[in-house]
């Protein structure tokens, strides 16, 4: 157990808002009290980075290197703040489900995931040893390689309330879409798929190459265990699915079930409308959209369910994924893969607060062109070292700095905000 709790970052300040919102202190100072404990005898929980539905994540450090690559640690997530619900059996379940998980992100393969680091234990501070059975075993941390940026779902929501020129947008967009289609193709060529396919779970990554990574291990399914598990979130199941699930039918994830998933994420990159449950999206707004009239067609005939595979998708976009997408022999690759030595990795990015980032960021200087920063002074390096958060975005707006909405203006831009948003911004990030 640590000696002193460290002191909360801003990011988990609001993590435990939201928390302390929906009745969950107890979990949350749980959650805060793993900060400081050492596992493995070199990896530490530095602080806590997200919460999911069925595990935590923490920003790790690496003991015996400081300049190692960024790495976070999920852990299973026990409702310690109900000691009714807290039984040996759900523990067990949690962490059982946690491990599968290690097990299927070491044994993917392919960089669409981020890489595996290892499978550690450490004794749980916030269960009760002395009730035996569970609560006195090991607990599991996944550890795994950080991947910097911004979760695709959020990465939409600022940019389209952004007024960036539709041209400006399309490269990127389309560059987004075949690295998704080419992320899944890339998992079921070794025999996986992925289940709960939607844009929280995909990760944009910022230069060099602006490309994205797919999250959460937990919804892998092998090929041939696709009856045993169909982890998911209703908005983006085909409708015939969605209506299965609220009549407790059984329903199992399939190639063809994927296509459609993907076409129904591919929809919400495309127009920035977030599909509903159990309802066809409306393609109409297709032709309005900011991808590439190709693009659109391919997102079309997946989100309908006319195209019965990622494959046939990706062959449709050959050209468009020459011109988008580079050599795959030259991509960028980050994290512990380029760290270890990889000839054709660039250096570790960064470690990031994903809220400092700006839309622009993710965006190669041909996509747009921002105002006042040119090619020589963009920025095309991350800083030197890796536990130093990338420079932010300066916010523009009076409410909370970490959900602002960053313009895309040039650095520094504070001679261009009103005198009025530049105090506020300051009393709040103070």
């Amino acid at each position: 157990m640590p000696a002193t709790t460290p002191s909360r970052t801003r990011r988990e300040d609001r993590l435990v808002r939201r928390m302390v919102a929906r009745g969950e202190a107890g979990l949350a100072e749980a959650l805060c009290a793993l900060k400081g404990v050492t596992f493995g005898h070199r990896y530490v929980f530095r602080s806590l980075y997200a919460i999911g539905g069925e595990g935590a994540v923490y920003d790790v450090d690496d003991l015996h290197d400081p300049a190692a690559a960024p790495l976070v640690g999920k852990v299973a997530l026990h409702p310690v703040h109900q000691p009714f619900e807290l039984t040996a059996e759900g523990i067990r379940e949690r962490r059982l489900a946690l491990r599968r998980e290690s097990v299927l992100l070491a044994t993917c393969g392919g960089d669409s995931m981020p890489a595996d680091v290892g499978h550690y234990q450490f004794t749980n501070p916030a269960l009760d040893a002395g009730r035996g059975d569970a609560f006195a075993e090991a607990e599991p941390v996944l550890l795994m390689e950080k991947l910097p940026g911004l979760d695709l779902d959020r990465w939409l929501a600022r940019t389209y309330r952004h007024t960036f020129p539709p041209s400006a947008l399309a490269a990127a967009l389309d560059r987004f879409a075949v690295a998704l289609l080419e992320g899944i193709e890339d998992l079921a060529d070794r025999g996986f798929l992925y289940a709960d396919l939607r844009p929280g779970n995909v990760r944009v990554l910022p230069q060099p190459w602006r490309h994205i990574r797919l999250l959460d291990a937990g919804s892998l399914v092998r090929e041939s265990e696709v009856g045993e598990g169909f982890p998911h979130v209703p908005a983006y199941l085909p409708p015939e699915l969605f209506v299965a699930t609220t009549e407790r039918r059984h329903v199992a994830v399939s190639y063809e079930v994927m296509a459609e998933m993907a076409g129904r994420s591919l929809f919400e990159i495309a127009t920035g409308e977030p599909p509903y449950p159990g309802e066809a999206v409306d393609v109409s707004q297709l032709e309005q959209s900011r991808v590439s009239p190709r693009v659109a067609e391919v997102v079309s005939a997946l989100a309908t369910g006319s195209l019965r595979g990622v494959g046939a998708a990706l062959e449709y976009l050959d050209g468009v994924v020459e011109d988008v997408m580079p050599p795959r022999a030259a991509r960028p690759r980050y994290g512990v893969a380029a760290a270890a030595g990889d000839d054709d990795g660039d250096a570790s990015p960064a470690e990031d607060d994903a809220d400092d980032w700006c839309p622009a960021d993710f965006l190669s200087q041909g996509d747009v062109a921002m105002p006042g920063r040119s090619a020589a002074t963009a920025p095309a390096a991350a800083p030197e070292s890796p536990r130093e958060p990338a420079a932010a975005c300066v916010v523009g707006s009076p409410a909370d700095p970490a959900d602002a909405d960053p313009p895309v203006v040039p650095d520094p831009p504070s001679a261009t905000r009103s005198w009025w948003r530049r105090l506020l911004n300051r009393i709040f990030r103070a």
